[in-house]
């Protein structure tokens, strides 16, 4: 999510400004019936998170994997 994103959830919009945050990204994970939730928070352009998207999705679906055994992986620029 971007804090510049006028459809955004306007609770999130207000939470990255308040730390000074101009977008965050969350990738997250569901194994073994717990849920696992990663989120980067990016305090100048926003592409740098889009480009760290794939990144961070591997990596949570490998640490959760190697955890749990891995059911699935969900994550987006927010």
């Amino acid at each position: 999510m971007q804090a510049a994103d006028a459809e955004g959830d306007a609770s999130e919009r207000e939470l990255l400004e308040s730390f000074g945050m101009t977008a965050v990204l969350a990738a997250a994970g569901i194994g073994e019936g717990r849920n696992w939730l990663v989120e980067i928070y990016a305090d100048g352009h926003p592409s740098v998170l889009e480009e760290a998207e794939l990144t961070a999705r591997l990596l949570v679906a490998e640490a959760v994997r190697h955890r749990t055994g891995l059911l699935s992986v969900r994550s987006a620029v927010a």
